[in-house]
């Protein structure tokens, strides 16, 4: 019981205005808890039929773990074990809105919770449709507006969606591959063994991003460099790394690179890029860059 509710707890919302939501619903061996947006569904081992106060009822299974004698009655319930002892009010199960996962399946059919975790780290947090991970066709998208990235996945939806960070946050702290993705006009469910995780979809457009990534060729990111920005980004005022034909610089501290373009960047940005890219293209000012499965652009900044 206490893996189950380890696993939809990120779900709860303990001050969400509705009532409802602020509880788990137990019923037909499965465990259900959402906060509006992020909707959790895994199997338990319990035969109960309640709708419980989320958080005291988890408080109260940690206290106890296995030891947890449990009770329900019409209004409430009773976990007690050794010298612990509690009283949890229940709602009417009808209150609680239980959601399923609904909408179009698309098989997935290879592990994905890497590329999420990668991607996420570059959604942006300002325009709405930033916000979250693109899905379309067999390729998943992320940009912060300074950089955009992509990356070939194991499925093909044929309907472009965007997908809430928050969603793959969770996908990523539950540690479970899903098998596949069912989609509804507003809704997209992510499902896995014993379970699934629906989240509410962003209701916004993607510019056109297939043209973004025509083919193109770079050499192989200069040995060193990735380090060397790191290094560098411990010594910058204004998050600005130059490159030119002697090397890299920020301010007065200068790696030695030979036979790089003048250009520059933000250097939190690059960093990051670096860490995945294994070839890039300099000349450019959306450098394009390439890695495992994955590739992308990088905006320079004035020089």
């Amino acid at each position: 019981m206490i893996e189950a509710l380890n696993i939809v707890k990120s779900a709860i919302n303990a001050k969400h205005p509705i009532d409802a939501l602020r509880h788990l619903r137990i019923v037909d061996q499965r465990v259900q808890a959402s906060n509006g947006t992020i909707c959790v569904d895994v199997a338990i081992d319990s035969e109960l039929d309640i709708t419980v106060p989320a958080e005291r009822f988890i408080a109260a299974i940690n206290i106890c773990n296995s030891d947890a004698k449990i009770t329900a009655k019409n209004d409430h319930l009773s976990v007690s074990c050794k010298n612990f002892r509690t009283r949890i009010p229940l709602i009417e199960n009808v209150m609680y809105p239980r959601l399923q996962a609904d909408g179009k399946e698309y098989p997935i059919l290879a592990d994905t919770l890497d590329q999420f975790n990668l991607l996420k780290q570059f959604v942006g947090d300002k325009i709405e449709w930033t916000k979250g991970i693109l899905l379309s066709n067999e390729y998943a998208y992320a940009t912060n507006t300074f950089v955009m990235v992509r990356a070939k996945m194991p499925f093909n939806i044929d309907v472009p969606v965007v997908v809430p960070v928050a969603a793959f946050n969770e996908l990523v702290r539950i540690d479970k591959n899903p098998t596949s993705v069912k989609i509804s006009q507003s809704s997209i469910s992510f499902l896995f063994e014993d379970g699934f995780l629906r989240s509410q979809l962003i209701d916004a457009q993607w510019p056109d991003v297939v043209n973004r990534f025509p083919d193109f060729t770079a050499d192989a990111v200069p040995e060193g460099l990735a380090i060397a920005v790191e290094q560098l980004a411990l010594f910058t005022d204004d998050m600005r790394v130059e490159f030119n034909s002697d090397g890299i610089r920020t301010g007065e501290t200068v790696f030695n690179f030979e036979n790089l373009p003048t250009i520059a960047y933000n250097i939190e940005h690059l960093n990051a890029v670096l860490k995945i890219a294994t070839h890039i293209d300099f000349t450019q000012k959306a450098s394009r860059f390439k890695g495992n499965n994955i590739d992308g652009l990088i905006a320079a900044v004035r020089s």
